[in-house]
C-alpha cells in the first residue's frame, strides 16, 4: 500500500476559500439551501488573521516546490478560489483581503465564484488582479447584474483577464426563460455552461464513465470561513465533519491521516463513501450534487 503521508511535498493545486457563508440570495439550488442539511452550518465571516494564516502557510508550501522556483515564467499551476457556500463580495474586508493576497506575492491564479450582485462595487480590482469571475444563475439574470458584467468586461479591455465565465442552473421552473437568459449572457461573458441542478435525493445524472477514482484528494483543499477543511467542493458539511483545522498549519492537515485514507481508497466512516463521483462511476461534466455526511447517498443503477 502506498503510504502518501511519507512524501514531502505533495502536489496541493487548487485551495478554495470561504470567506463567509452569507448570501443575499435564497436560490433553490444552492447546497446551503438545501433543508437536509441538519444542524444548519452557522454563519460567520473569516477573520483577517485568519486569512493571512492561510496565505502565508501557502507561500511556505509552495514555496518548497521545484515549479515555484520558476515563477517568473508561464503560468501559475496554483489557484487560489474565493467560493463554496456564500457570497465573497458580501465580506465587508473583502478589498482587505484581495490587496494582502496580491502584496503576499503568492503566485496563484485569482478566482471568484459570484452571483454578481456586488460586481460594480470591486470592478477594479476585479479587473486588475483576477485571472476568471465565474457567474452562477439560477433565475434569469438581473439587469443589475447584466450591466456589472457589461462594466467588468470593459475595465478589463483588451487583455482578456479576468476570463468572466457564465454558468445558468436549469431546473423545471426555469425552463421557459432558459432562451431569454442565454441570450442575454452570451454577447457578456467567455464561456457558457447550462447545467442541471441536484434533484430531491441530491443527485442528477444522465451520463456515466468507466470506474476512475477521485483525484480530488490528491490536488484540492477546501477552507471554510471558521478555518475546517473539506476534501471536495462537493461535501456540504453541517460542521460536524473537517479534515482538520487550518490553525494548526496546512501540512498539518494536507498530510494528515484522514487525507491519507481517502488517497488510498478507505473510505469507511467519510462521507465519500458513497459518492459516484469519488468511485469514478460519473462523469464530472454530467452529475451535480452534494455530499452531506450522515447521509447515505442513493445508489445509480
Amino acid at each position: 500500500m502506498l503510504h502518501l503521508r511519507e512524501q514531502t511535498k505533495l502536489p496541493l493545486l487548487d485551495v478554495a476559500v470561504e470567506l463567509t457563508n452569507h448570501c443575499q440570495l435564497s436560490c433553490s439550488m444552492c447546497w446551503s439551501q438545501n433543508p437536509r442539511l441538519q444542524p444548519p452550518r452557522p454563519k460567520g465571516y473569516m477573520k483577517f488573521s485568519l486569512f493571512k494564516h492561510l496565505i502565508n502557510e501557502l507561500e511556505a508550501y509552495w514555496s518548497q516546490t521545484p515549479i515555484y522556483q520558476g515563477k517568473h515564467v508561464g503560468r501559475s499551476p496554483f489557484t487560489v478560489a474565493f467560493s463554496y457556500v456564500g457570497e465573497s463580495l458580501l465580506h465587508p474586508q473583502f478589498k482587505e483581503f484581495i490587496e494582502y493576497l496580491v502584496d503576499s506575492g503568492l503566485w496563484c491564479r485569482k478566482v471568484i465564484y459570484t452571483n454578481g450582485l456586488l460586481l460594480d462595487k470591486y470592478v477594479n480590482l476585479l479587473a486588475t488582479h483576477f485571472y476568471r469571475v465565474n457567474l452562477s444563475y439560477h433565475n434569469p439574470p438581473r439587469k443589475e447584474v447584466l450591466e456589472n458584467v457589461k462594466m467588468l468586461k470593459q475595465k478589463r479591455g483588451s487583455r482578456g483577464k479576468p476570463a468572466i465565465y457564465g454558468n445558468i442552473v436549469r431546473d423545471e421552473f426555469n425552463e421557459y426563460d432558459l432562451c431569454r437568459a442565454i441570450s442575454a449572457f452570451k454577447p457578456l461573458v467567455d464561456v457558457l455552461t447550462v447545467k442541471g441542478m441536484m434533484t430531491e435525493d441530491l443527485r442528477y445524472a444522465n451520463g456515466y464513465r468507466q470506474p476512475r477514482m477521485c483525484q480530488s484528494p490528491f490536488f484540492y483543499l477546501t477552507v471554510l470561513w471558521n478555518g475546517d477543511t473539506l476534501p471536495c467542493c462537493k461535501l456540504l458539511s453541517s460542521g460536524s465533519f473537517s479534515m482538520g483545522k487550518i490553525q494548526d498549519g496546512l501540512e498539518a492537515v494536507w498530510l494528515n491521516s484522514k487525507f491519507e485514507d481517502l488517497r488510498n481508497h478507505r473510505l469507511e466512516g467519510y462521507p465519500c463513501e458513497d459518492c459516484m463521483l469519488y468511485r469514478g462511476l460519473a462523469s464530472r461534466n454530467l452529475l451535480t450534487y452534494a455530499v452531506i455526511e450522515g447521509y447515505p447517498m442513493p445508489r445509480l443503477t
